[in-house]
């Protein structure tokens, strides 16, 4: 199966920062992204489109798009096939929490049964009043914050992926494992740059480490970091550095770093946030050499993330970026959740995750993601099916939350000449 072939052609979308990112997700034979069909289930989605996060956000479309084709291609939902409604979130642009409140507002006057999103924590936040009173649940594939965890949110808002509560205690176990004594910590102000640098911090301090400095910028600032540059060595110089950020904000910190006139720099450390290539395209190559971090990633061995690997790069001829194992797996549950409840209805979804989620028996048919595995769970629809996921176990809580995370410790590293991220070292959470 190559989906290129029913893609007409690639859009490209050139962004004042200087970034083109490419959207391979047109399912339509016509030159524009067609929307749901009037035939077809209306699931929404809520992504950055626009902005310094784009590339991020049209990955995960496309990987929603590739789930969508799978389903429909194996018999659909309930006789019918999946489409999607697209939202930009803006999430990183002035104006992220606003746009994702509205969007979401259109997305369930639209009639749209379920939503694959938001991406970030704090838009995932903003969104909750509105998605408890209509009733709308919504699955996130990147939203880590560990304040989702506590949400009055009557079972509507999940996620798979894990909360950064588990993401803190890895980086920093990883910090005191690499010999560094002190760390200063510069973060966004969000949802998720807070809520991991409080895990970070704390497990830290717990192994007997000192956080000297705690920056914060706010969320809407990607450029000029010098004055937070400054401020971080306020306190003296660490053995460390974490950078708790988005890509460009991210990149920028790096310039400043360099600008910084320190003649030599403490290790650096970063975090899932700032782990794409758009990273390494525009930052200054002598900070990033060396530089190590933590992202969420999929059991790389498990045979679900091998099955999804392979389609991944069949069909987009590249590495499945962070994120989008999990929005493929959000897809999977959404589809199974309504053959399950036999209607394609919110309810349908938000009554049966849970128990999609885990065996309740002895009997338990194991669900694997891809055409195979939902083909099984449509012959076994009155069974006991217990779904397993691209980017792992999935097993949710009384919060929504996955209860385990897998985790890899990268390094930024030259090969033949380019900068890449390479993987030292992959663990399991708790």
């Amino acid at each position: 199966m190559k989906l290129t072939r029913l893609f007409k052609r690639c859009i490209e979308f050139k962004l004042a920062i200087t970034l083109t990112f490419l959207l391979a997700c047109n399912t339509s034979v016509d030159d524009e992204v067609v929307e749901v069909t009037p035939e077809q289930i209306r699931i929404g989605i809520l992504a950055p489109i626009t902005g310094p996060l784009a590339g991020f956000g049209l990955d995960m479309v496309s990987t929603a798009r590739l789930a969508a084709y799978e389903i429909n291609q194996a018999g659909g939902v309930n006789g019918r096939e999946i489409g999607f409604l697209v939202r930009d979130t803006r999430l990183g642009r002035t104006g992220s929490t606003e746009a994702s409140m509205q969007m979401t507002e259109e997305l369930i006057t639209e009639g749209v049964v379920g939503i694959i999103g938001p991406a970030g924590s704090g838009t995932t936040l903003s969104i909750s009043p509105i998605v408890v009173s209509s009733d709308t649940p919504v699955i996130s594939p990147s939203a880590t914050s560990p304040a989702l965890s506590s949400l009055e949110d009557n079972d509507l808002i999940w996620r798979t992926v894990a909360s950064d509560a588990f993401q803190g205690v890895f980086l920093a176990e990883k910090l005191i494992a690499d010999g560094n004594q002190s760390i200063s910590i510069i973060y966004r102000d969000d949802a998720y740059g807070s809520g991991l640098q409080n895990s970070v911090s704390q497990r830290f301090e717990e192994l007997g480490g000192q956080v000297l400095t705690i920056v914060s910028y706010p969320e809407s600032k990607t450029d000029e970091f010098g004055g937070a540059v400054s401020d971080v060595f306020a306190n003296g110089t660490p053995d460390a550095i974490i950078v708790i950020s988005f890509i460009i904000d991210g990149a920028n910190i790096m310039v400043s770093l360099a600008n910084s006139g320190i003649p030599s720099l403490p290790k650096l450390y970063g975090v899932d946030g700032n782990k794409r290539q758009e990273l390494l395209d525009n930052s200054p190559r002598q900070v990033l050499l060396g530089m190590r971090g933590s992202s969420p990633t999929a059991p790389s061995s498990s045979p679900n993330y091998v099955s999804f690997r392979e389609a991944y790069l069949e069909s987009f001829d590249k590495e499945p970026p962070v994120f989008t194992e999990s929005t493929y797996d959000a897809v999977y549950l959404v589809a199974l959740s309504m053959s399950v409840a036999g209607n394609n209805s919110s309810s349908g979804i938000k009554n049966n995750l849970r128990e999609l989620s885990k065996a309740s028996s002895d009997a338990a048919i194991t669900i694997n993601v891809g055409p195979q595995g939902y083909s099984l769970a449509l012959a076994n629809l009155s069974q006991d099916l217990d779904f397993e996921g691209a980017a792992g176990s999935v097993g949710f809580d009384q919060n929504g939350d996955v209860t385990s995370g897998n985790y890899i410790f990268w390094e930024i590293v030259e090969k033949d000449g380019e900068l890449i991220f390479e993987t030292l070292s992959e663990q399991s959470f708790p």
